[in-house]
């Protein structure tokens, strides 16, 4: 029996698990007793196991029934916040093609402007979910391409054709499992290779845009070193974590310096906007006089995940008017919040000496604390341990090293 449902079977799969079943347990309804025909109770299932995540990952379009498929790499989809910001950034295509449509939300924001878009996809069930997905969104979102196309094909086998045919703007989110199915984060092992994808292109004098959606463990010098076409690199952080990095190619003509590609870091509200970014290169970043600080001021300040992840560590400390503790603490000092801050900023409101003889006295002071580190010589469970200080939030402290080399305990508020 095939796993492939129509239209009306998909239909009847999302209203029985979001009226009749919907506080039911995926278990249940896979081994339990029930009306519901065999063929549907695994992807019933599914979309229960699921459905707090989506709640979460798709605010706006959950609650008009998103259909996941078996085989769904869900950990790697992109959220609608991302998504929104992919379309508004990088929309506006003649003719855009997503090739590696997965769950479709990338290419729901990216299509929504274009002339003709063309969704690209080899596995069936994805291919199939697509179709049922992306019409009805899309008519919710009062946006939809003059040509909407979605088929099952390798985007490297149609590459010639879609040249030929006019593409303006490709979009691809190339698969972190290698051929033989292991996870991977190397470019050239994901699937289909960012390198072999822009050097058909290349050949073929492909004169569109370009942009490819990689895993955010990537080196960035070195993804710049071996795809030397990458205009701006993208950094996506959204609920406190970078989410992804995004590779934006003008021209494949030439050739970009890695010291001049723009290093874009963006945080994102839930539903996609800007809430604020950095725009900076290591061209600017060499040309920093690197300047620390000699005493900490008024202020902590402790960067974003997506900030720490440009590199951009001394040209960070001057568009913020602020100075680094040390070369290796990523801790920064000012007299001023900075506007527009891109982390955490406090107070500082103690500061003690990490000696042994000093540790040992802090729990007179500090008899509950919540305790973190950056270039501290304690963990936090070896600190604990060791000043007899009991885990909590009456006060918060942070271990780090100093310019000198000193070890202190900063209290912060």
């Amino acid at each position: 029996m095939s796993d492939i449902l129509t239209p009306q079977e998909i239909k009847e799969v999302l209203h029985l698990a979001q009226t009749t079943y919907r506080d039911a347990l995926p278990d249940r309804i896979l081994l339990g007793k029930s009306d519901i025909p065999l063929a549907l109770r695994s992807h019933i299932a599914r979309q229960l196991s699921y459905s707090t995540k989506v709640r979460k990952k798709y605010p706006t379009f959950a609650p008009l029934g998103i259909f996941l498929p078996e085989g769904i790499a869900y950990e790697q989809s992109s959220s609608e916040a991302t998504a929104h910001y992919k379309g508004n950034r990088f929309g506006s295509s003649p003719f855009f093609v997503d090739g590696t449509g997965g769950l479709g939300m990338d290419f729901i924001h990216l299509a929504q402007t274009a002339n003709k878009a063309i969704y690209l996809e080899k596995i069936p069930a994805l291919v199939q979910a697509a179709s049922y997905n992306i019409p009805h969104l899309l008519d919710y979102l009062k946006g939809k391409p003059k040509e909407l196309i979605i088929e099952q094909k390798s985007l490297l086998d149609e590459l010639e054709r879609l040249v030929l045919e006019g593409m303006e703007l490709l979009y691809f989110d190339p698969a972190r499992r290698s051929k033989t199915g292991k996870r991977t984060y190397a470019l050239a092992d994901t699937e289909p290779s960012p390198l072999e994808v822009c050097e058909r292109l290349r050949i073929l004098n492909y004169k569109g845009r370009i942009l490819i959606k990689i895993s955010p463990m990537e080196d960035l010098k070195e993804t710049l070193r071996i795809l030397p076409h990458i205009a701006e690199i993208h950094i996506i952080q959204s609920d406190q974590e970078v989410k992804e990095l995004l590779l934006y190619i003008t021209s494949l003509s030439c050739t970009i310096d890695v010291e001049e590609t723009r290093i874009v870091v963006v945080h994102l509200a839930q539903d996609g906007s800007v809430l604020g970014q950095m725009v900076a290169s290591f061209a600017e970043e060499k040309a920093q006089e690197p300047r620390f600080a000699s005493q900490l001021q008024r202020y902590l300040l402790i960067p974003s995940a997506a900030l720490l992840k440009s590199g951009l560590y001394h040209f960070i400390a001057s568009y913020y008017g602020a100075l680094p503790l040390h070369p290796n603490s990523h801790l920064y000092t000012s007299e001023a919040i900075p506007t527009h801050f891109l982390g955490k900023s406090y107070e500082i409101i103690g500061l003690h000496s990490a000696q042994s003889s000093t540790l040992k006295q802090l729990k007179k002071i500090y008899p509950e604390a919540d305790f973190s580190q950056r270039n501290f010589p304690l963990k936090p469970i070896d600190f604990y341990k060791k000043t007899g200080i009991k885990q909590g939030n009456k006060h918060r402290l942070i271990g780090t090293t100093l310019l000198s080399g000193e070890t202190v305990i900063i209290e912060i508020r």
